[in-house]
């Protein structure tokens, strides 16, 4: 599993915080009524002349936990509770491990009929018996967040990155596990780099595009580069996503390679997208106009296999339903034009 599909998964946990915050805070205000229990508690254990006195203390304590949790709503609780032990399912295994999952699982399960007891009888046995349990499952709710926490904060461990230098983060889902098709993407976008620098006379020399971070299966990428050329770059590869996505779904194919860089290098018109942008490229002349097909023909081998996109963050996606059908049409079309070129 990719880097950046851990970091969305954890993100699309910690986003539901709202969803679960009636959970969390009613462990929360339970929990210190445990806290002050156990004070009682090592007061009776110390012995004396007060053990009574402490003893009938801590009765009253528990038998008053229905009254200081007359703000947490029952129902409310139970539905927080659940979308908690739901959301948590969603979380894939190679973010968290299935036996953590499960094990909270059967203890919110063991929480709940607690709950269910003490409501029914709110006794100071059953009180105590629910705050021991609340402690145990605010313990691994802690431990669930560190452990989220942790993990994120190993996968976003960042080269350096220098004030003037922009970020491309690229996600292709489409398999690459074939040395020659990570290399022919890996060339496309160097190329499409390299050719937005001429245009915009960025030397590469001083602003050469680095790789912060490169995982291969699907391929992921975040790449730092001159701030101008890395906007350009995300833009025209939005617009040739969106392009190779809206022909496949409207001719229920792509067409020829060749073909379709034709018709791309018109659609993304590059000096009017650098314009766009506030870049200047002067007046396109044949050379400029014979550098916009070039930069279609790398966006066309990088993204036309591609159903499914993840461009800073934001995914673009064909649909499930055609996934194989654009991948087997545009991998023979790709390596034909590969072995053209070899």
């Amino acid at each position: 599993m990719l880097y950046i599909e851990k970091l969305k998964a954890i993100q699309a946990f910690t986003d539901k915080h709202e969803r679960h915050a009636p959970y969390l805070s009613g462990i929360e205000v339970m929990f210190e009524h445990y806290v002050a229990a156990l004070d009682l508690l090592n007061g009776i254990a110390e012995g004396g002349e007060k053990t009574n006195t402490v003893a009938s203390q801590l009765h009253t304590h528990l038998s008053q936990l229905q009254k200081a949790t007359r703000d947490v709503a029952a129902s409310a609780f139970y539905r927080s509770m659940e979308a908690f032990r739901q959301d948590l399912q969603q979380i894939p295994d190679a973010v968290i491990a299935p036996s953590t999952v499960e094990y909270m699982d059967e203890q919110l399960g063991v929480l709940s009929n607690h709950y269910d007891t003490f409501l029914g009888r709110p006794s100071a046995s059953n009180a105590l018996q629910l705050l021991r349990h609340v402690a145990k499952v605010r313990s691994l709710n802690d431990s669930v967040h560190e452990e989220l926490n942790a993990i994120a904060r190993t996968i976003t461990v960042r080269v350096e990155h220098r004030e003037t230098e922009g970020e491309l983060s690229l996600v292709l889902h489409a398999p690459q596990d074939a040395l020659a098709s990570v290399v022919q993407k890996l060339r496309a976008i160097q190329s499409l780099y390299s050719e937005i620098c001429n245009l915009l006379g960025v030397s590469e020399e001083e602003y050469p595009l680095r790789v912060a971070r490169m995982e291969t299966g699907s391929l992921g990428l975040e790449l730092l580069g001159d701030t101008r050329v890395i906007g350009a770059i995300s833009a025209l590869i939005g617009v040739a996503v969106g392009f190779f996505h809206r022909r496949h779904t409207t001719e229920g194919q792509i067409a020829s390679l060749a073909a379709s860089v034709e018709t791309l290098s018109k659609a993304i018109q590059v000096s009017e997208k650098l314009k766009a942008l506030g870049l200047n490229t002067g007046e396109m002349d044949e050379d400029h106009r014979k550098t916009g097909v070039i930069i279609a023909k790398n966006l066309t081998k990088l993204v036309a296999d591609q159903a499914r996109v993840d461009l800073n963050g934001e995914e673009f996606s064909i649909g499930k339903d055609r996934e194989q059908q654009l991948l087997a049409q545009s991998k023979t079309l790709l390596l034909t034009d590969e072995s053209q070129d070899g």
